[in-house]
């Protein structure tokens, strides 16, 4: 029952850090409607692609705290910009709609009015790149400690040959072993 629980909440892990990378890339390309900024684009999405998506394979992830750093920084950088820059304006003939340099002419955005939008937006994005992060950090922490709960093969082989660790490796424990059962063969069929 607990190896199922545990499975569930792995699954459920899971669909949360993919469900928050499409709604983060998603206030990405808002904010990028809103500003006008390939860069900031970019740059952001560089980083949510290379240190926040979750790989389909094992890969080796950066330390927390070094990936936590990049994000604020990045972050900081993007609000610090879009507090102390001007605005955006619209051409006029676009209607007063703001429109991104490598997109679709025909996809719009009224330009922001006031500079705590786009700020409240940059939270948002770090927000949720922290908790991300922070999900994502507590799966590897719970993979780890599952993994320290398992016996090593060496121990298994010698519980399997009736050794102990403390039966002085003569080979006899007491115990007379009729069949072993592999639990974890068991429950994945």
């Amino acid at each position: 029952m607990k190896a199922l629980l545990d499975k569930k909440r792995q699954e459920f892990a899971r669909h949360l850090v993919r469900s928050l990378d499409v709604l983060c890339y998603a206030h990405l390309v808002y904010l990028y409607l809103m500003d006008i900024s390939l860069l900031r684009l970019v740059i952001r999405s560089v980083i949510q692609l290379n240190y926040l998506t979750p790989k389909p394979f094992a890969m080796r992830q950066a330390r927390a705290p070094i990936v936590l750093a990049i994000v604020v920084a990045t972050n900081a950088y993007c609000v610090l910009v879009h507090a102390v820059s001007r605005l955006p304006v619209s051409r006029e003939a676009n209607a007063g709609y703001v429109h991104g340099g490598l997109t679709i002419e025909f996809v719009g955005q009224r330009p922001p009015t006031w500079r705590v939008q786009l700020v409240a937006t940059d939270a948002i994005v770090l927000g949720l790149q922290v908790l991300m992060l922070a999900v994502a950090g507590a799966e590897a922490d719970a993979a780890e400690r599952r993994r320290a709960a398992e016996p090593e093969p060496a121990a298994l082989d010698a519980a399997e040959r009736g050794l102990g660790p403390d039966d002085g490796g003569h080979g006899f424990s007491g115990e007379v072993v009729a069949a072993a059962v592999g639990l974890r063969d068991v429950l994945r069929a």
